[in-house]
């Protein structure tokens, strides 16, 4: 059969769905609506000169149906094309242009259009217009769709209802995430402070005079006591503590001095100079640069003695004998 008996056969309609199928496809190629592409080619079909074909009515009619339904008119097609191996993205342009023609015929002007033959026109339209393989899921799929007991109006209803439910439930579910990881923040920054008041003071580190100044910092597991009255003296005197038993007590021999912050003793021995005691206390050379022969005497108690109140004492025999013999190889005059 020659291409125009082809076209011959078929009747205003056929040419309109055609013609309709066109401005879908060159609309959404261009990316405009539709209903302005189709007065455009009204404009340019009047005239001493056309440029165009006229618009037939019934063509005029589809495209508007379409650009008013077309969310519902796709979303129909996509849903029937689940049981195909093709998605709407991926169909040819000019399969989704007559899709859309023979959907709204379908779901829009059922009373005026037959099932039948709206199916059976959008098939022949693809097999003319597209490739092989368009016909026969075409067919399929506006055959489902007229025979879904669904509407797709009810459908629509029922999809955006459960997006509708799901954005909800991720919302919920997002809100109580935030509030457990707020909960868990709050209560790590309580235990880090409750941790800071349980710390006991001898695991902190004592420092020197300077607080700034943390050169000195000595722990107390280092102290070393040193042997005045067992307690801790530490060179920058940051640490001492006595035992609570054994109260301090101040040294018993002259030549103890005790000062602060350093501690030192010197307890020089009789034997050391050779001599022993005989009849009272004798103050040693070394003892007298401590004391010195003017200056009181440190007692046994910290305390200095009245100079005035000391009782002279009798030189000794050996003094006395020493002072009136001369030493040998003196002369006398």
């Amino acid at each position: 059969m020659s291409e125009e008996n082809k076209h011959a056969k078929h009747g205003a309609r056929y040419k309109a769905r055609r013609h309709a199928a066109e401005i879908l496809f060159e609309a959404e190629a261009r990316d405009l609506d539709p209903v302005e592409v189709t007065r455009t080619r009204e404009e340019l079909s009047v005239g001493p000169e056309p440029v165009s074909a006229p618009v037939r009515p019934y063509t005029k009619q589809i495209v508007e149906g379409v650009a008013v339904n077309l969310d519902l008119i796709d979303f129909a097609i996509e849903r029937e094309l689940t049981d195909t191996d093709w998605t709407f993205d991926r169909l040819p342009g000019v399969d989704r242009a007559v899709l859309r023609v023979a959907s709204w015929e379908l779901l829009f002007n059922g009373d005026d259009v037959p099932n039948k033959t709206a199916v059976t026109q959008a098939v022949e339209l693809v097999s003319e217009l597209s490739t092989d393989d368009s016909p026969s899921y075409v067919n399929a799929v506006l055959d489902a769709m007229w025979k879904n007991p669904e509407s797709p109006a009810d459908a629509l209803a029922r999809a955006e209802a459960e997006a509708e439910a799901e954005r909800l439930a991720r919302e919920q579910e997002i809100a109580e995430r935030r509030a457990e990881a707020e909960r868990r923040a709050a209560e790590n920054a309580a235990f880090a402070i409750e941790g800071l008041d349980d710390v006991d003071g001898e695991d902190i580190a004592v420092t020197s005079f300077d607080d700034d100044d943390d050169s000195f910092a000595v722990d107390a597991d280092d102290a070393v006591p040193s042997q005045v009255g067992g307690s801790a003296s530490l060179y920058g005197g940051g640490f001492s503590e006595a035992p609570a038993s054994e109260p301090e007590s101040a040294p018993e021999e002259i030549g103890v001095v005790t000062s602060l912050p350093h501690t030192f003793e010197y307890a020089p021995s009789v034997e050391e100079e050779g001599e022993t005691p005989t009849g009272g206390p004798e103050t040693t050379e070394a003892q007298s640069e401590l004391v010195g022969n003017n200056e009181p005497e440190v007692s046994t108690q910290g305390e200095e003695l009245d100079v005035d109140k000391l009782e002279p004492q009798a030189p000794s025999t050996e003094d006395t004998t020493a002072a009136a013999e001369p030493n040998e190889g003196e002369g006398t005059d």
